[in-house]
């Protein structure tokens, strides 16, 4: 599951080098602060790790594609409070959000546009202003 809207405004890393996602701060991020303010000790514990080992993380490019079948179901809007943290949002409402994805640089992380294209030469790391939908695995009861 991802979340309908950009939830929170925050950087890819903290700064400006060469990172991916196992090293990046986000990562840290979401699975410490994030997932101890969002979900209760009883959720987390029904929240499945992803392929990143996470049980919190941002959707890779290949999964955008995959699971957003065009550039218009990948439009996301951004949460009043992803705007006041920073979020840059486009007239049309729609914001920039972050993938789990980095560049052959690395210092550049991948993400989507206002327009819901997927840029991944992506943008600096350290660049303030993308928002994030997070991303779980829920284990459902049988």
């Amino acid at each position: 599951m991802v979340s309908v809207y950009a939830l929170d405004c925050v950087q890819y890393h903290d700064k400006f080098e060469s990172v991916n996602w196992e090293t990046c701060s986000l990562r840290r991020w979401m699975n410490l602060y994030f997932l101890n303010t969002a979900f209760t000790l009883e959720e987390q514990a029904r929240l499945e790790a992803a392929d990143s080992g996470d049980k919190v993380c941002l959707m890779s490019a290949e999964e955008a594609k995959i699971y957003f079948y065009s550039d218009q179901d990948r439009i996301c809007k951004g949460t009043e409070y992803a705007e006041e943290r920073g979020a840059c949002i486009s007239v049309t409402d729609a914001c920039l959000w972050l993938l789990r994805s980095s560049y052959e640089n690395s210092s550049y992380a991948s993400y989507v546009s206002f327009g819901g294209n997927i840029v991944e030469d992506g943008n600096a790391v350290d660049f303030a202003h993308m928002a994030i939908r997070p991303m779980i695995l829920l284990l459902l009861e049988s």
